[in-house]
């Protein structure tokens, strides 16, 4: 028998998460960029993310040809990459926190990279264009609460956390703990369907 999915979250209908999805009304604009390999995987949250913000765009790819490059990049809003910069790249980087007294938040989209970091990684390295944009920068306070999927250090967060963190900087607001909601729900229905399987 296929295999039916919900069209809103993407998961398995047995599996939705719609009912816990919030609708949150972003002022910058959120463009995720997935790792073919993170599409469909049961512990993902980017798609989560999306779905429960009004302002997004969400592409998949590792190596995105040209012509998409080109929908991505050639925009009239200013575009940055959460991502973190080595000292070694020659990349302008910007606080989130003090991102909005440079910048007018409508006008800007942020690119979001979803996938592991060596994924992540690949997906720079096979796309020169996207390592070249200014880097917005985040500083957790707290470590991850995606205790379903390993993490590379206490600093690495979820796709969901980090964009959670992002616009609750960018925004200066609190609204954006909503989220959480979405990830409590993911995990607790990951961890059931672990100790299920177990009793099987």
């Amino acid at each position: 028998m296929a295999r039916v999915y919900c069209t809103k979250c993407h998961r398995l209908e047995s599996l939705c998460l719609c009912s816990v999805l919030p609708e949150l009304d972003n002022q910058v604009e959120v463009f995720f960029l997935q790792h073919p390999l993170e599409t469909k995987h049961i512990k993902g949250t980017a798609w989560l993310t999306h779905a429960s913000l009004k302002n997004t765009r969400f592409e998949v790819g590792e190596q995105f040809p040209k012509a998409t490059l080109d929908d991505i990049l050639r925009s009239n809003k200013r575009t940055f990459l959460l991502y973190p910069a080595t000292q070694e790249e020659d990349v302008t980087t910007y606080q989130a926190e003090s991102f909005p007294n440079e910048f007018s938040l409508p006008d800007c989209r942020v690119l979001i990279l979803d996938g592991t970091w060596k994924k992540t990684k690949k997906m720079l390295f096979l796309n020169p264009a996207l390592a070249k944009l200014p880097r917005i920068v985040i500083n957790p306070d707290l470590p991850s609460n995606y205790k379903i999927r390993k993490q590379k250090n206490a600093q690495s967060l979820s796709t969901l956390e980090a964009t959670m963190l992002l616009l609750e900087q960018l925004e200066r607001t609190d609204k954006y703990q909503a989220l959480l909601k979405v990830m409590d729900a993911l995990i607790a229905q990951y961890e059931t369907c672990v100790e299920n399987r177990g009793v099987e």
